[in-house]
């Protein structure tokens, strides 16, 4: 929801409608049901390494125009057309690694300017003892940057650091794009999703769009992080009479709480409450 808050405004750029998103699959399609229903997007492909299981993505599928493409991310990305206006959220499991870069660089390389880079890495630290070298085994000797050590791959470091990586790398190539590009980060994100995980998007922008994307109010959004501090985004799990108990003191203006819940879930969804879901979901 912080998401498609945030692409929605992209139509100061050009319609909703030309826009198509690119997401790596999964036979629950959550993120494709918003872009749909909350932000306007038609054309869809979703991208699925699970090979085994196509009959149940093709059931699942909620759209017609969602285009199921099986088998590995970067050769499937380079099936489409890359020239259209794009969505593109990259949603790993893994944290940063040399795989994922190849494919977030052949996306900032190829899509045209006004389009969104988006990516999700685990951000879980490796042993104390391990942190640098694992890191370095992920991405390449070569790519971390040479000032980074050992204690500052925590887990507030190690987000930080990936972004950094993805940041040097990507905007090496957006530079080199005729004419140049750059990318205009807009939200870099801490959540937990079972493991510690880092959300980071940006617009590509050159020459052509640069007037129309300084018309995008981006900075104004609550969600907005152009830079290393990530927002930090802690969902809690409630049931939906105590979520209609919060709901009514804040509406009344009041710091809620609610018998039984930690005050710090109390503050979490008084921070959230906007973008979480009318009736929650089961997790």
């Amino acid at each position: 929801m912080m998401f498609c808050d945030a692409v929605r405004l992209l139509r100061a750029i050009r319609p909703m409608e030309e826009y198509r998103y690119v997401g790596l699959g999964h036979w629950q399609f959550v993120d494709f049901e918003l872009m749909r229903r909350e932000v306007g997007v038609r054309s869809m492909v979703s991208i699925e390494i699970d090979t085994a299981r196509k009959a149940r993505y093709e059931e699942n599928k909620p759209f017609a125009e969602i285009d199921l493409l099986f088998g590995d991310a970067f050769e499937k990305l380079q099936e489409i057309d890359l020239h259209v206006p794009t969505i593109a959220w990259l949603d790993y499991l893994s944290k940063l690694n040399s795989t994922g870069l190849r494919d977030l660089k052949l996306l900032t390389a190829e899509l045209p300017p006004g389009s969104v880079v988006a990516a999700t890495f685990n951000c879980r630290p490796d042993r104390e003892d391990q942190r640098l070298d694992t890191l370095i085994r992920a991405v390449g000797s070569d790519v971390v940057p040479g000032d980074v050590r050992e204690d500052a791959l925590d887990i507030v470091g190690l987000p930080r650091i990936q972004r950094r990586i993805l940041v040097e790398q990507l905007d090496a190539v957006a530079s080199a794009r005729t004419p140049a590009a750059r990318l205009q980060q807009f939200m870099f994100l801490r959540y937990v999703d079972r493991a510690p995980m880092m959300f980071w998007a940006s617009l590509i922008v050159d020459e052509t769009v640069e007037e129309q994307a300084g018309s995008v109010p981006l900075s104004r959004l609550e969600q907005f992080r152009d830079g290393e501090d990530f927002l930090e985004v802690s969902v809690p799990w409630l049931t939906t009479r105590e979520v209609i108990s919060l709901n009514e003191q804040i509406r009344g203006g009041h710091v809620p709480s609610v018998r039984g819940l930690e005050r710090d879930d109390c503050k979490a969804y008084a921070n959230l409450h906007r973008w979480y879901p009318i009736v929650p979901l089961p997790f």
